[in-house]
């Protein structure tokens, strides 16, 4: 948490309350609001993902079309499982691993409802991402 404090001014003989916020050990006096802000994210969706996004050896090289171009239906249960050399309609990496139910479709990409603790969430992947369970 980031603390931002703004006019600053030397603490005097006044010790008028009606201003004074926050009296720092009697040196300081502060005549303005005391604004916080949260930390900003550092980084990208693909932070801390070395081995999530590693393709097995056997696996490197073309894209597979039928993955690619696979057709599902309202109701499939699937897993997302990122594939790595599409980085087309790829979901945050906290999801990676999680099944879900296809319960839409929107462009080329499917709407996928997966539980993230409690809540229902709905996620929208590109096809080459999900294996259809079963």
């Amino acid at each position: 948490m980031i603390v931002t404090l703004s006019r600053c001014e030397r603490f005097g003989n006044d010790l008028g309350l009606k201003d004074q916020i926050i009296n720092f050990g009697n040196l300081y006096k502060l005549n303005t609001k005391l604004t916080i802000k949260m930390v900003t994210r550092i980084g990208t969706k693909q932070r801390k993902t070395r081995h999530k996004y590693k393709a097995y050896y056997k696996q490197k090289g073309k894209i597979p079309v039928s993955r690619y171009f696979q057709e599902l239906v309202e109701g499939d249960r699937v897993n997302l499982c990122t594939y790595p050399n599409v980085q087309k309609g790829r979901f945050f990496p906290r999801f990676h691993g999680l099944n879900g139910e296809v319960i839409g479709k929107k462009g080329s990409c499917y709407a996928v409802k997966i539980k993230d603790g409690d809540k229902d969430k709905t996620l929208y992947v590109h096809p080459v991402h999900l294996k259809k369970n079963g």
